[in-house]
């Protein structure tokens, strides 16, 4: 296989691609017969919400026209692209985290639930006196904390946890995950590429950052096709890994034509054999 061809696609190319087995594996999951559990609905959910934002950065990568009365310019929105970068990479580490980084279905369990518990209580900060509908949905809300810290607590995998951990689920209503480049290396991603790429997505992704000054600059000089160009082949391996994930995690039977599969199989290489300054893997 020449793997190589596939590292020199263009990025339009390859998000097309990579689209296309999405939908083939979405469509596998809603022909299985059976009803889904709350937790399973989240699972598949955060799937389609990493496509939608792969879509996304397709679209605003192919640059929107202006047209006036004299000439019609194209513009490319690069900033926005790597803000999208950042999106998907954190759904998909969420996604990694939750339900394939564990050792069982019962980690599983508390990891979900507390995933939801910190969700639902940033809401609960939420004024919303102004409206009898979304109090009542507040109060409901509040039971739904509720009830997962029961399911939480009833699980062997809270046992496990210190009391301190204990005490930040149940009374901090804290989510307990590492650091986003931490999950990022246990996917098996590259170490050194791990820790850089997020590094980099979070300091283009803040306005208050520099960077954003230097990116306008380098869009100026036409660089800005060529930083996300880069940084795409990267995102390109997080899409791989991810369908390889949830067609793993659902048991799914796809049928991939052999092309795509062999695209898979190069992409998911290419995530753990990322030439970098370092050996630390």
């Amino acid at each position: 296989m020449n793997r190589m061809h596939y590292w020199q696609m263009q990025p339009e190319e390859a998000y097309s691609s990579f689209l296309s087995m999405m939908e083939k594996v979405v469509e596998a999951n809603s022909a299985k017969a059976g009803p889904a559990t709350k937790d399973r609905i989240y699972q598949h959910e955060t799937f389609v919400k990493f496509a939608y934002h792969i879509a996304s950065i397709l679209t605003l990568e192919t640059g929107s026209r202006f047209s006036n009365t004299t000439n019609e310019k194209t513009s490319y929105d690069y900033s926005s692209v790597i803000v999208l970068f950042r999106a998907a990479l954190e759904t998909y580490l969420t996604y990694y985290y939750i339900y394939s980084d564990v050792r069982d279905s019962d980690e599983r369990t508390l990891r979900f639930h507390n995933w939801m518990i910190d969700g639902l209580n940033l809401r609960q900060r939420a004024d919303v006196s102004f409206s009898a509908d979304l109090e009542l949905k507040k109060a409901l809300e509040a039971v739904d904390i509720h009830n997962s810290i029961r399911i939480i607590q009833s699980t062997d995998a809270f046992e496990r946890l210190s009391e301190k951990d204990q005490h930040l689920i149940v009374s901090k209503r804290k989510w307990l995950r590492p650091g986003w480049a931490d999950i990022f290396a246990r996917t098996g991603m590259a170490k050194y590429w791990a820790r850089m790429l997020y590094s980099v997505f979070s300091a283009y992704a803040h306005t208050s950052s520099l960077s954003i000054m230097q990116f306008k600059d380098a869009t100026v000089r036409n660089e800005g096709k060529l930083l996300t160009t880069s940084l795409a082949r990267l995102i390109l391996t997080v899409c791989a890994l991810f369908i390889d994930s949830y067609r793993t995690d659902f048991s799914l039977e796809v049928t991939l034509e052999e092309r795509e599969l062999e695209m898979l199989e190069a992409w998911i290489w290419f995530s753990t054999h990322l030439p970098s300054p370092s050996s630390d893997r």
